[in-house]
């Protein structure tokens, strides 16, 4: 059986008056270039609910990946993205391994031989991005694969879950993101409001870990564009 891939997300946001330059760039230059070095999607998500406005989400190979000169060449070629990404704020980029699931099928094959079984794949994603002490890993995964995720199951719209932690560090791009990542997947963006909005997410986390809980970011994401 396979491995479901290591998801890496590049959070931004441009000027209201750069935004469709540089998605011009992005999408056919910056994202094709990504899959051509080794990269197994590439899809964007613009923010309904929280900020910044733009993540790109990505499913990779592992860590590894960004040591590699196919995934260096990346920048040193283009001559057009310096300029562009001077122009975003907001901006973190994160590589997460996936430990729990929830609704997702294991990979029959390899990802590498192109089984994209079990990817992330939902015209909307609502994410929780938080801080636990070291301590609490195997309670949260418990809690969410026991609790959270039958609750998210029984919603209207729900389609799949997945916890994820923050692995090694980009090598040029440090993010202060929060060490925990959780994609909840949706039908459509207003099933995944109707789930409730940050407060009803936090509180939700915070009774679950009372006084441990810290960083809590919420967002919920409508996809703009898939590439695979």
């Amino acid at each position: 059986m396979g491995a479901l891939p290591t998801i890496y997300t590049a959070r931004s946001e441009a000027p209201a008056e750069h935004q469709d330059r540089v998605d011009d760039w992005y999408v056919h230059r910056h994202a094709p270039d990504l899959l051509r070095a080794g990269f197994y999607s590439a899809q964007v998500y613009h923010a309904e609910v929280g900020s910044p406005l733009v993540c790109n989400l990505y499913e990779i190979p592992g860590h590894d990946l960004f040591q590699t000169q196919p995934y260096r060449d990346v920048a040193a070629k283009d001559t057009e993205g310096p300029p562009l990404i001077a122009l975003l704020t907001g901006r973190s980029n994160t590589a997460y391994d996936q430990l729990v699931t929830v609704g997702i099928p294991a990979p029959i094959g390899d990802w590498s031989r192109g089984d994209r079984t079990g990817g992330v794949d939902a015209p909307a994603i609502s994410t929780v991005r938080f801080d636990l002490p070291e301590g609490d890993e195997r309670a949260l995964l418990e809690w969410y694969e026991r609790g959270e995720g039958p609750r998210l199951r029984s919603r209207r719209g729900f389609r799949a879950g997945r916890v994820c932690r923050r692995g090694p560090p980009h090598p040029v791009a440090a993010s202060r993101d929060p060490g925990w990542f959780v994609i909840n997947e949706w039908d459509d963006v207003g099933a995944a409001l109707a789930d409730g909005l940050a407060d009803a997410a936090e509180a939700r986390y915070a009774a679950a870990f009372p006084g441990r809980l810290s960083g809590f970011l919420y967002d919920v994401g409508r996809r703009t564009l898939r590439l695979p």
